[in-house]
């Protein structure tokens, strides 16, 4: 089985997670995609929606809803920068 990928994500305030993943799911510009370790490497710009890192197992080891931002793959690295995530609406 091949390595993991190395995966960082990144928003304007810092690291949100930094870890291995054995693949992931993300929503790109023209549509949901997936990738897996050896993947060529890859731009993508993110649209709002679900980020997921999976487990061997396929289960999402970390999860993010966002609004939009980038993801790059390079060498099995995966850096995903944030650029905004949803605003939470005011209770009341």
């Amino acid at each position: 089985m091949p390595e993991p990928i190395r995966c960082r994500v990144v928003t304007q305030t810092g690291l949100l997670f930094e870890g291995r993943a054995a693949g992931i799911r993300a929503p790109g510009y023209e549509g949901g995609f997936g990738v897996k370790p050896r993947h060529a490497p890859y731009l993508v710009q993110l649209e709002p929606g679900r980020l997921a890192l999976l487990g061997e197992d396929g289960s999402e080891r970390f999860g993010l809803d966002l609004e939009h931002g980038y993801l790059i793959i390079a060498a099995d690295e995966c850096t995903v920068l944030v650029d905004s995530l949803p605003s939470e609406e005011p209770a009341g």
